[in-house]
């Protein structure tokens, strides 16, 4: 990676991996966060419980761990 090249984080799904350039001139904060998080294991057996096709996918809640809590899905978080 050269000096001027963006982070990168890797999602392994069971549908292959996912690649994500992290951005922390523009948002150093959430790059921060995200990595201290992904680093510390949280995100570890998270599900995407959003999918909008061609759009976005949202994931990382820790409640989509557990399917009895579905109805939940997309309101947990790190508590911060």
């Amino acid at each position: 990676m050269s000096e001027n090249a963006n982070p990168n984080a890797t999602i392994q799904t069971t549908k292959g991996e996912i690649t994500l350039e992290l951005w922390p001139d523009v948002a150093p904060g959430t790059v921060e966060n995200f990595t201290n998080l992904a680093n510390d294991g949280f995100y570890d057996g998270t599900c995407f419980h959003r999918i909008m096709a061609g759009f976005m996918i949202q994931g990382g809640d820790p409640q989509t761990k557990d399917e009895s809590l579905e109805n939940l899905w997309g309101t947990g978080g790190p508590g911060h």
